[in-house]
C-alpha cells in the first residue's frame, strides 16, 4: 500500500491549505494539489516516461513534475483544468529531471 502525506506548517489558529489527491493517467504517476501548487511524481523511480495527463482545480497555478529525464523538452497542453504532458517540445526539465510550469 502506498501513502501520500502532505505536511503543512502554520501559525497557531491559521487554517491549513486545501489538499487534494490527483489521479493521473497513466496510474504510474501520483500527485497532490496543495492550495495553488501541484506536485506530480512517478510511482516507480526510473520508469520510462510515456506521457502524463491529470486534472486539477481551477486554483492550480504552479505545477512541479518530478522524475522526468533531465534536460529534456516536453510539450504541455492545458485545456481548462486538464494538463497533458508529452515528450518533445520547448518546455525543458532541469538537470534533476524536474519540469516546472506556471
Amino acid at each position: 500500500m502506498r501513502f501520500l502525506n502532505v505536511l503543512q506548517a502554520s501559525d497557531a489558529g491559521a487554517a491549513p491549505a486545501a489538499v487534494a489527491s490527483i489521479n493521473a493517467n497513466p496510474a504510474s504517476w501520483a500527485g497532490a494539489q496543495v492550495a495553488a501548487s501541484v506536485v506530480m511524481f512517478p510511482v516507480n523511480i526510473g520508469q520510462a516516461f510515456q506521457g502524463l495527463s491529470y486534472a486539477v482545480t481551477a486554483t492550480a497555478s504552479r505545477h512541479v513534475i518530478t522524475g522526468l529525464p533531465p534536460n529534456t523538452g516536453f510539450s504541455v497542453q492545458r485545456n481548462g483544468n486538464s494538463v497533458t504532458i508529452q515528450a518533445g517540445g520547448n518546455q525543458m526539465s532541469d538537470s534533476g529531471g524536474v519540469l516546472q510550469l506556471r
